[in-house]
Formats: C-alpha cells, sequence, structure tokens
C-alpha cells in the first residue's frame, strides 16, 4: 500500500474522530495536497494512487479551521477517470468474463472504476460541468454484476446510481426535464428496473433512496427555472395563470421529494449519516434551502382540514416540522456545510416571527446571527420567485466558503 494511500486512510478517518478540525488534521491535509500534487505529471497512475484520488473526490476531508479548505471533485474526480480509463484493461477483464476465469483484482479494478464514474457524474450534475465519460466507457460499468451475481449488493446499487445520474445528466440538458404532472419515462423505466434494491430495510437500501428523489428535485427545479425564464409568448390572462399554475405544481412536487428526501435521513443513524459521500451530504442542504425558499409568505393551509386542502398548496406546517427537525438532525450529525441551510432558515424564522406566525424558533441562531451581521447574502424566500442558492454554488467545491462577504456563494 502507497504512503499516499495510507495518508489518505488516516485523513478520511480523522473526520470522525477528536482530531477533527484541529492543527494535526491541519498538517496531515496539507501533507497529502503535496503528496497528490506529482498525480498530474505521473501516467499511468498505480492503483493505489488511484483509490487516494476516488476517496478525495467522494469525500470533503479538509479541515473546516479558518478559511476551510476544499478540493474541486469535479477536476479531480475527471482526473481520476481518465488514469482509471488507461490503467483497466476492459478487454482482457470480458475475456476472463467469458472464460469464468475472474480474479479479485479484476473485480477492485471494475470497484475503482465504478466509483470514480459515480463521483464525476454527481458533480457533472452539481457544478453544472460536462462529463468526459462517454457513453461506451459508461456501459462498462456494468460489467461488476458478471463478475458476481451481486443484485442484492452494494455493487449493484452503485451501478444503479450511475445509470440513475447518467440519465439525469442527459435530462437536464433538455428543455423540459420532466412534465408538470411528474411524468418522466427515463426515470420511471430506471426505477422499475432497480426498485427492488430497495426491499431490505436497511441503510443502504435508503441511502439508495435518497438518490431517487434528490433527481426529482433536480428535475423539477430545472423545469420550474426554464419556465420561469421562458419569455411570455402570450400576455393572455389564460397563459398568465396557466403559467402561474404550472410553477405552482413543480414547486409543489420539488417540496414533496425534498421533503422525503429529508424524512428518509432522519431515519438514519448519525454515524451513518456523517460517512455519507459529499454529493448526498450536499443534497440534503439543497433539499433545506428548497423548503425554505418554497415557504409561502400566507399561511393558508394549516388551518384547513387534510380534506381541504387543494392539489399543488404548499403545506406550511409541515414544511416547518421538516425544517425543524432536519436541521437539528444534520447539526447532531455535524454535517460540515450545514451552514448556509442555518442562515436560509433563520431568515425564513426572523420573517415569520414578524408576521406573528413562529411560537417555536425554527432553529437556535448563532451569535452573528444574534447580533445581525449575515455571513451570507438575502435569499428571495418568496413561493413565487424561488430564488436561492444555485446547485451550481452548492457543489462547487464540497465546503462553503465566505469570501468577504461576497454577493455570491463561493465553494
Amino acid at each position: 500500500m502507497s504512503s499516499l494511500l495510507i495518508a489518505t486512510r488516516c485523513l478520511q478517518g480523522i473526520r470522525y474522530s477528536k482530531l477533527r478540525n484541529t492543527q494535526s488534521h491541519k498538517m496531515l491535509y496539507e501533507h497529502v495536497r503535496k503528496e497528490l500534487a506529482p498525480v498530474l505529471l505521473i501516467s499511468p497512475l498505480p492503483n493505489d494512487w488511484l483509490q487516494a484520488l476516488t476517496l478525495m473526490t467522494l469525500y470533503n476531508m479538509g479541515p473546516q479551521i479558518g478559511k476551510p479548505e476544499f478540493i474541486d471533485s469535479w477536476i479531480v474526480s475527471g482526473h481520476c477517470v481518465q488514469q482509471t480509463m488507461l490503467g483497466v484493461n476492459f478487454t482482457d477483464i470480458v475475456t476472463n468474463i467469458h472464460r469464468s476465469s475472474t480474479s479479485n483484482n479484476d473485480l477492485r479494478a471494475l470497484r475503482l472504476w465504478n466509483n470514480a464514474c459515480l463521483a464525476h457524474l454527481c458533480f457533472a450534475i452539481g457544478t453544472g460541468r460536462p462529463s468526459i465519460i462517454s457513453e461506451a466507457y459508461l456501459n462498462q460499468c456494468s460489467l461488476i454484476l458478471d463478475i458476481w451475481n451481486h443484485n442484492h449488493s452494494d455493487d449493484a446499487m452503485i451501478l444503479a446510481e450511475i445509470q440513475l445520474y447518467s440519465i439525469l445528466l442527459k435530462l437536464l440538458n433538455s428543455p423540459c426535464p420532466i412534465s408538470v404532472r411528474g411524468e418522466c419515462k427515463e426515470v420511471t423505466d430506471w426505477w422499475g428496473k432497480w426498485v427492488y434494491l430497495t426491499g431490505s430495510d436497511s441503510d443502504r437500501a435508503r441511502i439508495f433512496e435518497m438518490n431517487r428523489h434528490f433527481g426529482y428535485v433536480l428535475l423539477y427545479q430545472r423545469s420550474l427555472k426554464n419556465i420561469s425564464s421562458s419569455p411570455y409568448r402570450s400576455q393572455t390572462k389564460e397563459a398568465t395563470t396557466k403559467r402561474d399554475d404550472e410553477c405552482k405544481a413543480l414547486i409543489s412536487s420539488s417540496v414533496f421529494h425534498a421533503s422525503e428526501l429529508l424524512h428518509i435521513l432522519m431515519r438514519l443513524p448519525c454515524a451513518t449519516v456523517e460517512t455519507l459521500p459529499d454529493h448526498l451530504q450536499l443534497a440534503m442542504i439543497y433539499a433545506i434551502l428548497i423548503l425554505a425558499a418554497s415557504y409561502p409568505h400566507e399561511s393558508n393551509v394549516a388551518t384547513q382540514t387534510p380534506n381541504q386542502v387543494p392539489e399543488n398548496v404548499i403545506d406550511s406546517e409541515k414544511i416547518l416540522q421538516t425544517i425543524r427537525a432536519a436541521i437539528a438532525y444534520c447539526k447532531d450529525a455535524k454535517l460540515t456545510p450545514i451552514l448556509p441551510a442555518e442562515h436560509a432558515v433563520a431568515q425564513l424564522e426572523r420573517r415569520l416571527k414578524s408576521h406573528g406566525e413562529a411560537p417555536e424558533p425554527v432553529l437556535s441562531q448563532s451569535q452573528d446571527q444574534q447580533e445581525g451581521t449575515d455571513v451570507f447574502p438575502e435569499l428571495d424566500l418568496s413561493l413565487w420567485d424561488p430564488s436561492l442558492p444555485s446547485l451550481e454554488d452548492i457543489f462547487g467545491g464540497g465546503a462553503f466558503i465566505v469570501e468577504g462577504f461576497n454577493e455570491t456563494f463561493s465553494l
């Protein structure tokens, strides 16, 4: 095992120890960064180095003291994918599969490849940048199930997640990724193929389902953005009403799937959540922001009975309950990138108090918030103008960094 992989494993372990965010954490992180520098000059990379790169891509290991450190996961995962293309001989693996003579090395190589692909696809979607993986190379991911019949294993779930994010990457570049009625044949077909993986009542099965809800949030938000930003073709009252109704339906669906994602999250042990890869931790923060931004200014639903709540109307009381529980849970799980969500919810709390709607605080305020100092810019929390930090802002690096009170979120 190389010194780089050993150091990376130690750095990963520090995240769950009392040494987290200490000077020792910072020193080890700087050591690993220096060890990674020659990676760009060597080709092909040894497997140990590829494993270290993949770990650095999947997990934000930088200390969050002073100015938080991060590594651009899209860049690192892209380099890891390219190097793995050079280091893994897919032709030999296919031959071994046909001869029924595959080895543990073949299995390790494909697992490395699949994890690198998954990380790159997630951060390509999150940052709004292109994927460098061709369709032909993505098809090699399915070889993992030809080695062992792991239909209920983590291998199958990772393959299914790769296929989901590959589908999402294509859909998000289309004018209307999902219909107002929630119709999306590609995702429906994908779920029909892999839904059996959620049959077990395990933490991994719940995590797998979180990816599905996150995917729907992405599709609804992109469709909402496209509809909201497109010019009016007609200024008639009917056209305006139809457009507003479409936006309400998309917002309502976004809220539903963001809430489902957070409800699944809160059924997981905190120790499990703390070890989740970066893209899922950031997905949780994005889900909280969606709920905060979608909370209606006029709470006219809470006083109605369930049978009286009209379709596509936001249930403000349920939103508040989910936000309160999710924020408390994320803090207990020590999620690193929670500050923007706390700030957005603090703004929501101030607005609710000004209208006399919130007898309980949504979250306890920090010292800066009590003194009126905003670390991040004001978010528009209007139901009709769901302006919030973009997905690209949230996924830009893996941890939020305050750049001298900028007007944007910097990652």
